[in-house]
């Protein structure tokens, strides 16, 4: 896909965070998915997960081939006669050293089937490791986001503050002169608590993103570290509704490990059908002894079984597994249609964002020139005291529409990116 720059945001990250002390450590975005990859307890569970499966399989193939097996046995007695002729005490003393070699030459396809379900379990099981690091770095993503977007909106709301507090005392001067009423230092100062009220409510919102942080990340410390500005955003260029369903039901590794789960649970009904029916084998084996006598001894076995009477347990058994299979597939089939609502809602939020994006920085930019205006106006006392809080009310809310839009870009973006199965940054790092 081609990508395209969007200035805004970059214009924006680039200051993000710069008023926080210097003093503490800094944690980028790649440090921040980099010790969330390291630490998660979730995705190394998953990967060990993979790892087992990985071994299943091992075990599973190996019953194509040979088996060697040497033995050594020793043993050293004494048995001791006390009555009769022959009393007295006999040692006995043996050594005994052979190997074996053996191999199931033919089978009714047993072996086969037990190999495919172990090598489907295996690769749905590397899948959901996959999209289990792919859920981790999203949500590492999204809280380092808000995080941002925290200590950003403090600063509109503390900027806000200062405003508010400038207001209330050029206002109590013009009380003070007789030049306004009293009311309106009233109202100046209603407006200036709201402003610090605010500006408290944000900082509590910087200490629960900065914790939220913490915990996906697994930072270790109870002080929040500074976070870098984000590197220059890219995001992709618009798509299709349809292209993006197609790619990402294609793609996403978490359906991808449903299709091989249903794969798998076939496999298994094959096996089940197979134990009902007749078991044809042919092996041979080889053994050669070594001790006082050496021997060796070869064998070619021809073995058919035929299950006559079981009290139906292997008719319950593959009635159970065919059930199975139709609970994977109607399971499979609800996860598809839970992945495309994913992907049509994450591609409209992404599209929305970015028009929200423009509206709201050609807002912020007209509210900044308004405040100005009216601001120089009320001094020179061609506005009113509602009109200048107008005013401030309205560019606070403008500079916080424009984080929260920067910020709700970034993260549907990266929410898009999830929905659609592509590779999360950080992934391959």
């Amino acid at each position: 896909m081609n990508r395209t720059h969007y200035r805004p945001v970059i214009i924006l990250a680039l200051s993000v965070l710069a008023g926080i002390a210097c003093a503490q450590q800094t944690l980028t975005l790649a440090d921040a998915l980099k010790y969330a990859k390291e630490r998660n307890g979730t995705v190394r569970a998953a990967r060990l997960d993979y790892l087992s499966a990985r071994a299943n399989q091992q075990s599973a193939y190996s019953a194509f081939l040979p088996t060697v097996k040497p033995s050594f046995l020793y043993s050293d007695g004494r048995t001791n006669t006390s009555t009769g002729p022959f009393q007295g005490g006999v040692n006995n003393s043996t050594t005994s050293t052979e190997v074996t070699a053996s191999w199931l030459l033919l089978d009714n396809g047993s072996r086969d089937t037990s190999f495919r379900i172990a090598r489907y379990a295996a690769e749905a099981s590397e899948l959901n490791a996959l999209q289990t690091l792919r859920v981790l770095l999203s949500n590492v993503h999204v809280r380092y986001f808000e995080s941002l977007r925290a200590n950003e909106l403090l600063k509109v709301q503390e900027a806000n503050f200062a405003r508010a507090s400038e207001t209330l005392k050029a206002t109590d001067v013009r009380v003070e002169i007789g030049d306004a009423a009293k009311r309106e230092s009233l109202q100046a100062r209603t407006d200036m608590l709201n402003a610090q009220a605010s500006s408290l409510a944000a900082k509590n919102r910087v200490t629960t993103a900065d914790a939220n942080l913490r915990a996906v990340v697994g930072w270790e410390g109870h002080d929040s570290p500074t976070l870098a500005a984000l590197d220059a955003p890219v995001f992709s260029d618009d798509v299709e509704l349809d292209r993006a369903v197609q790619d990402g039901l294609l793609a996403r590794a978490d359906l991808k490990a449903s299709r091989l789960r249903v794969d798998g649970q076939r496999q298994r009904v094959r096996a089940a059908k197979l134990d009902s029916m007749a078991d044809v084998s042919l092996s041979t084996s080889f053994t050669k002894s070594f001790g006082r006598d050496v021997f060796d001894t070869r064998l070619l076995q021809f073995q058919v079984s035929i299950p006559l009477y079981d009290g139906q347990r292997t008719k319950s058994i593959l009635k159970s597994e065919e059930l199975n299979l139709q609970s994977a597939q109607a399971s499979l089939r609800q996860s598809e249609l839970d992945a495309r609502a994913e992907i049509e809602s994450s591609l409209a939020a992404l599209r929305q964002n970015k028009n929200r994006l423009k509206i709201a920085e050609e807002a912020r930019k007209t509210a900044r020139e308004n405040y100005e205006m009216t601001r120089g106006a009320f001094r020179e006392k061609a506005v009113t005291l509602i009109d200048l809080l107008t005013a401030q009310v309205s560019l606070a809310t403008a500079e916080s529409n424009y984080v929260e839009a920067v910020y709700d870009l970034l993260s549907s973006d990266v929410d898009f990116r999830l929905a659609t199965g592509q590779a999360m940054p950080g992934e391959k790092d």
